[in-house]
């Protein structure tokens, strides 16, 4: 089948006309996000985000990358990171502030930050830019941090494995480590929350 030089015009206005209606969809989006975050979502959002010293810890590194050794230095830093929140926490001294940004399948960002300031923990949740999610920044305390990481059991499932202070040592450069907490939502419901 032969294709005519109108129909080439046409996919090429067709293809132009989504293209702009892809980027004027994304600039509303972005702006109809901000225009229903509240106040002080927005404020704690731009605060987090003008922050210099959040220590970037990579979102996809899981028990996988124990597996392959081209993720090792990746690993190293995350574990490093982790390690130095959790004996912040331990601790009740100093001030460590880490950050993970995670894709979504949608292709838009979401941000995880965990600040541990003087022995208290805050975990923040950041969907604001993501129109798929619930388009909200979320501050919660954290508590009975743990460090540990993730066992494969059967059937593609996975059991966080606390580690005791006494293996740390051992254990860092075997596995990934994970943060695991207790965090309460405004309607007083615990879940846990991972870094």
């Amino acid at each position: 089948m032969k294709v005519s030089t109108i129909q080439k015009y046409l996919f090429v206005l067709a293809s132009l006309s989504a293209l702009q209606f892809g980027v004027f969809y994304q600039a509303n989006a972005q702006k109809k996000v901000d225009d229903n975050l509240p106040a002080d979502e927005r404020k704690l959002r731009d605060e987090l985000e003008q922050e210099k010293s959040f220590l970037q810890a990579a979102c996809t590194l899981t028990f996988m990358v124990d597996l392959d050794p081209k993720y090792l230095h990746a690993r190293n830093e995350n574990n490093r990171i982790r390690l130095s929140l959790y004996e912040a926490a331990r601790s009740g001294k100093g001030v460590v502030k880490a950050k993970q940004i995670c894709p979504t399948e949608e292709g838009d960002n979401f941000v995880i930050y965990l600040i541990v300031e003087q022995g208290k923990i805050k975990y923040v949740e950041d969907y604001s830019r993501d129109p798929f999610s619930s388009m909200r920044v979320r501050s919660y305390t954290c508590s009975n941090l743990v460090l540990g990481s993730y066992e494969v059991l059967e059937g593609n499932r996975y059991a966080f494995q606390p580690i005791a202070d006494e293996y740390i040592a051992i254990a860092k450069n075997k596995t990934t480590f994970s943060l695991r907490c207790e965090i309460e939502d405004d309607k007083n419901y615990k879940k846990s929350a991972r870094f």
